[in-house]
């Protein structure tokens, strides 16, 4: 799990030796290739959904709210 979250960090960064590093660690810890692929396409959408809220200036207090929070 922790190589994995690793992984979709350092593909973000991004850093080409964590990336080749974590994915081994990961493959070692028994990850699937498709786990491995899901981390990545997960900080990714991260990543997207982050750049619209921050580029569109989305209010705060109104996205928690409809997301169910506060």
């Amino acid at each position: 799990m922790k190589s994995l979250i690793s992984l979709a960090v350092a593909a973000q960064i991004p850093c080409n030796y964590c990336v080749w590093s974590d994915t081994e660690n990961a493959k070692r810890a028994g990850a699937t290739d498709e786990e491995i692929q899901e981390a990545v396409a997960l900080a990714a959408l991260t990543r997207h959904w982050s750049t619209i809220f921050n580029g569109m200036q989305v209010d705060f207090a109104q996205f928690k709210k409809e997301m169910g929070g506060e």
